[in-house]
């Protein structure tokens, strides 16, 4: 587990950056590449209707857990919303099932919360199907789908959850979709979270985007390297956010 500290910035990192449905869907077409499982699960949704559900289900603020929930219209063209969480973990956390089954009870408190009708005749029970991503940059390897299926037979799989879930480890999506990722913010950001605990590997690949990232909006620019700064404070030292600064600058 990484220690406290490291915990409240990654968590802060990975909320502001993929709170941006722009970001958030760029993420999700490069886990379909990495993941045939998430490919699947995508083929449900339709991306471009991503959007945000406000904080206001969290349990947390800024610097506590990192969950986002999206509201998603179906791909197949049915009237029915579906429910969508992203997860973040840096290390392996037990109760990770349990916590994601709150928030989807919650996103409906939500729904509610914000005036809806929960009984509509595209929404006839009141509930929003969803899929939660669980994504986790530690350092060992941990699976807790893997886990899972170590205790439960696929029959009773869908029992044991509680909603429909799929991993991603961050760590193995490949440098090559990073690169011809087209939303260079979320490039480096997973970059960044990628080599968190690898420093001689992290500053050659996040110069991969230096040509790309001065082309980006200076506020924005500025905004980016400040975030990605901050997080990688946690596991390296001043020197390597140093030198890191005063190659994008």
């Amino acid at each position: 587990m990484t220690n406290q500290k490291s915990h409240r910035s990654h968590d802060a990192f990975f909320r502001w950056l993929f709170a941006d449905e722009n970001h958030s869907r760029a993420l999700l077409k490069l886990c379909a590449k990495q993941n045939p499982e998430s490919a699947e699960f995508l083929n449900f949704f339709d991306l471009n209707s991503l959007e945000r559900i406000p904080d206001s289900y969290s349990e947390v603020d800024e610097t506590g857990e990192a969950d986002l929930a999206f509201r998603v219209k179906n791909a197949k063209g049915l009237p029915g919303l579906i429910g969508m969480l992203l997860a973040h973990k840096s290390g392996s956390y037990k109760s990770v099932f349990a916590q994601i089954s709150r928030y989807a009870d919650m996103v409906m408190e939500v729904q509610n919360d914000m005036g809806m009708e929960l009984y509509t005749k595209d929404n006839p029970y009141g509930l929003l199907p969803t899929w939660a991503f669980v994504f986790y940059n530690g350092k060992g390897s941990w699976d807790p789908m893997k886990i899972l299926r170590e205790r439960y037979s696929d029959y009773f799989l869908s029992s044991a959850l509680p909603c429909q879930c799929s991993f991603i480890d961050m760590k193995m999506i490949s440098d090559e979709d990073c690169t011809g990722c087209d939303d260079v913010a979320t490039a480096m950001g997973l970059t960044a979270m990628k080599y968190a605990f690898d420093r001689e590997k992290l500053l050659k690949a996040l110069l991969q985007f230096k040509s790309r990232f001065q082309k980006l909006p200076p506020a924005e620019a500025k905004d980016l390297l400040k975030k990605i700064s901050f997080y990688l404070k946690e596991f390296l030292d001043d020197k390597v956010i140093e030198e890191l600064n005063g190659a994008f600058v």
